[in-house]
C-alpha cells in the first residue's frame, strides 16, 4: 500500500460517513479495523453498532436514564478495545476516540466526532502508529481515555518529520481539541483530501490566488511551459517593436531637426543677400531676398525693417510709413 492509495481509501471513508450524516446517522467508531477494502478497490465502512440516528440521540436527551449499550464491554485491558456504557458516558474506541467523547460530553453526539476519528486515522497512516500510544507499548483503554481528556497526542511533525505539510495540516485541523475548530463536515473533510491528491490548494494549509496559481503550474507543467514560452515570445516580440519604433522616432527627431537647422541657415543667408543687395542699391533683389527670407521663417519684425529701409530709399514714403506704423502697433518690438 502507498500512502496514496490509503488516502483515496480515506476519501471514501469521508463520502460514506457524509452520505450516513446526511441522514442523520453519526458512526462514532470509526477506525481501521472498521474500513475494508474490497478485491475490486470498493470501500466498505463496517461496524455500524454505536451508531446514532438523529431521533435516537433527541431521544436519550430526553431520557433522565441513560440507554443501555448495543454490545458488551469489549476488553478494556486493550487500547485497541470498544468501550461501550449507558448513553452520555465514554462510547467508541479510545485511541481514535474524540476528546468530547473521552468525557463523556453531550456535544460527542454530533458529526465532528467522526470528523476526528478520520483525522485519527490519517495520523496513524502518516506516523506509523495510533495516537496516544506508542509502538510496542502495553496501555489500558482506560488508560488511554485519560491520555486524550488530559491534552493532544505527539505531534506529527515531530514522529514523522518528512511528513508534506499538507497532510499535517490536514491531520490537525481534523483532531482539533476544540470541535468548532474542526472540519465543518467529513464532507469538508474529504474535499481537502481529495484537493491534494490531485494536486490543488488544501483549505487547511493555504488559501489565496498565488496558492491556486502556483498548484495549477505544478499540475499543468507542460502547458505553463508553452504558455510561458509564448508569454515570453510576445513580450520579447513588444520590446523589439518599441526598440525599432524608439529609434525611428529618433531617426525622425534627427532628421526633423536637420531640416530646421537647414532651412534657418538658408533663411539667414537669404536675409545676409538682403542686407547686402540694399546696401549696393540694388532695391528690386533686395526687396525678393527679404521674401525668401521671411518665407523661411526669418525674424518678421527684422524682415520689415530692411522692407521699410528699401521703400525710404525708393521714396515709397506712404508704403514705408504704413509699413512703420504697423510694426509700432506690436505690443512688443523686442531688441528690435
Amino acid at each position: 500500500w502507498t500512502v496514496v492509495r490509503a488516502l483515496g481509501v480515506l476519501r471514501s471513508v469521508c463520502e460514506a460517513a457524509a452520505y450516513a450524516h446526511a441522514r442523520g446517522v453519526l458512526h462514532r467508531d470509526l477506525k481501521p479495523a472498521n474500513i475494508m477494502v474490497g478485491p475490486h478497490g470498493g470501500v466498505h465502512v463496517m461496524d455500524w453498532g454505536l451508531a446514532r440516528t438523529k431521533v435516537l440521540r433527541e431521544m436519550e436527551e430526553r431520557q433522565e436514564a441513560g440507554v443501555e449499550s448495543l454490545r458488551p464491554v469489549v476488553d478494556g485491558d486493550s487500547p485497541r478495545a470498544t468501550l461501550l456504557t449507558g448513553a452520555g458516558d465514554v462510547v467508541g474506541t479510545p485511541t481514535y476516540m474524540a476528546p468530547e467523547q473521552a468525557s463523556g460530553q453531550s456535544s460527542a453526539a454530533a458529526a465532528s466526532v467522526d470528523v476526528y476519528s478520520i483525522g485519527a486515522i490519517l495520523y496513524q497512516l502518516l506516523t506509523g502508529q495510533r495516537p496516544y500510544v506508542s509502538p510496542g507499548e502495553e496501555v489500558s483503554a482506560w488508560d488511554v481515555v485519560e491520555r486524550v481528556r488530559s491534552g493532544p497526542p505527539e505531534p506529527v511533525e515531530r514522529l514523522a518529520p518528512d511528513t508534506p505539510p499538507e497532510l499535517v495540516a490536514i491531520c490537525e485541523h481534523a483532531m482539533a481539541r476544540d470541535p468548532s475548530q474542526r472540519y465543518a463536515s467529513v464532507a469538508a473533510l474529504g474535499a481537502d483530501i481529495e484537493a491534494y491528491l490531485e494536486g490543488r490548494v488544501v483549505a487547511a494549509y493555504e488559501r489565496g490566488t498565488w496558492a491556486e496559481t502556483r498548484k495549477w503550474l505544478r499540475r499543468n507543467p507542460l502547458l505553463a511551459a508553452t504558455t510561458g514560452a509564448v508569454f515570453v515570445a510576445v513580450l520579447g516580440a513588444a520590446i523589439v517593436s518599441r526598440h525599432f519604433q524608439g529609434v525611428a522616432e529618433d531617426r525622425a527627431d534627427a532628421e526633423y531637426e536637420q531640416r530646421m537647422v537647414a532651412r534657418a541657415q538658408q533663411a539667414q543667408m537669404a536675409f545676409d543677400t538682403a542686407q547686402l543687395r540694399a546696401s549696393y542699391g540694388d532695391w528690386t533683389a533686395a526687396e525678393e531676398a527679404y521674401g525668401a527670407a521671411a518665407d523661411l521663417g526669418f525674424d518678421s519684425i527684422a524682415v520689415e525693417l530692411g522692407r521699410i529701409h528699401i521703400w525710404d530709399a525708393r521714396i515709397e514714403l506712404p508704403r514705408a510709413m504704413a509699413a512703420l506704423e504697423a510694426l509700432r502697433a506690436k505690443p512688443d518690438l523686442g531688441p528690435h
